[in-house]
C-alpha cells in the first residue's frame, strides 16, 4: 500500500511540474527580447522549457524553443556563450517543432534582413522559405533559417503581409569560421506558414 501511495504522489508531483506554457509566461521574455537582453531572455526561455513535457506540442512551446536558439546566437555575439555551447544547446531542439516570430513577406530577390521570402533551393530546385534573423542594428546575423515545405505555396498569397513559420528542425550548421558576422544555419522540414495576426 505505501510503494502505491509513493507512485501515486511522484505521478502527481512530475504532473504538476510539466505544465504547458501560458501567453502570459510567453509575454515575460518579450521585454528581454526587445532590450537585446540576450542571455536574460535564454535563461527564462530555457526555464520555461524544462517545466513542460515532451508531449506538449503547442505553439507556444514551438515559439520558447526558436527564442531559446535565437536567444543562444545572440549570446554569441556578445561573447556570453560560446560555439560550442551554442552547438550543445541547439542539439537538443533536433526533431523538435519551433515557430519563428512573424516577418513581413517579400518578393523574392528582395535581400531584405528580417523578412520572409520564398527561394528556389539551389541544390534540388525546389521551393522554399527563407530568413535572415539578425540583431537590431543588423550587424550580426544570429540565424539564416531554411523552410522546407510539404507542399508547394503560392508566394502571391502572402507577399506584403506579415507571415510566421514554423515546422521540425531537422539540422543546424554553425559559421564554419566561428566569427560574429553570422552564427547558424537552421533548417526546418514539414514548415508551415500562416498569416501572423498579433494578439
Amino acid at each position: 500500500m505505501k510503494k502505491i501511495l509513493l507512485l501515486l504522489l511522484c505521478s502527481i508531483s512530475l504532473n504538476a511540474i510539466a505544465q504547458e506554457i501560458t501567453y502570459d509566461e510567453f509575454r515575460t521574455i518579450i521585454p528581454f527580447l526587445v532590450k537585446e537582453d540576450f542571455k536574460s531572455a535564454f535563461e527564462k526561455s530555457d526555464a520555461l522549457l524544462k517545466r513542460t513535457s515532451d508531449d506538449d506540442d503547442s505553439d507556444l512551446k514551438a515559439q520558447v524553443s526558436y527564442i531559446a536558439i535565437f536567444a543562444a546566437a545572440g549570446m554569441v555575439t556578445k561573447d556570453e556563450k560560446s560555439y560550442e555551447d551554442f552547438e550543445k544547446i541547439t542539439k537538443r531542439f533536433i526533431g523538435k517543432r519551433l515557430k519563428m516570430s512573424g516577418h513581413p513577406c517579400v518578393a523574392a530577390g528582395s535581400n531584405g534582413m528580417n523578412t520572409f521570402q520564398f527561394v528556389k533551393d539551389e541544390e534540388t530546385g525546389k521551393q522554399r522559405g527563407a530568413t535572415i534573423s539578425t540583431n537590431k542594428d543588423k550587424t550580426n546575423i544570429l540565424l539564416f533559417e531554411y523552410y522546407d515545405f510539404p507542399e508547394i505555396q503560392n508566394p502571391d498569397d502572402y507577399v506584403g503581409k506579415t507571415v510566421r513559420c514554423g515546422g521540425i528542425l531537422d539540422r543546424f550548421e554553425l559559421s564554419p569560421t566561428r566569427s560574429k558576422i553570422w552564427i547558424a544555419r537552421i533548417h526546418l522540414t514539414q514548415a508551415t506558414i500562416n498569416i501572423f495576426v498579433p494578439r
